[in-house]
């Protein structure tokens, strides 16, 4: 497969990923609004409803870390081939790289040099993230 369009594959991923994180802080924010009024009612409720509610939830957060999964392993397949990498370098990168976070931002690198982007131009690119984020989240210091 051509390089520009496997990052492109790659590239969209990762932002339908960043999309489905904000719809999921978006229906948070929705859910801590609401959170007094159910309170209320959540002492009316019975034990069984309750499980309910618990395994919805528990089926939620397995579907997104089976998307996660799907994710990272489309991301270290892209990797090596790329990069050319061996079966073992796979498996130390999996090792070494520190969590989902830190492969996107890898995975990001990579995408931007096939694209072209010298360094300081990804590093600019960081930078502003850096500023959007500090400024969604100031806590993030």
């Amino acid at each position: 497969m051509d390089l520009q369009i496997e990052s492109s594959k790659i590239g969209r991923m990762m932002v339908q990923a960043n999309v489905d994180s904000l719809r999921q802080q978006v229906e948070e924010e929705r859910l801590k609004e609401t959170e007094d009024s159910e309170n209320e009612s959540e002492s009316t409720k019975t034990e069984l409803e309750k499980m309910e509610d618990q395994l919805l939830e528990l089926e939620k957060q397995q579907k997104e870390l089976d998307k996660e999964k799907e994710i990272v392993e489309s991301s270290f397949n892209f990797l090596k081939n790329v990069l050319g990498l061996t079966d073992e370098q796979v498996k130390s990168a999996h090792r070494n790289l520190a969590d989902y976070t830190q492969l996107m931002e890898y995975v990001s690198y990579v995408v931007a040099r096939i694209k072209g982007s010298s360094d300081k131009q990804i590093e600019a690119l960081a930078k502003k993230e850096e500023i959007i984020q500090k400024e969604k989240d100031p806590k993030k210091d």
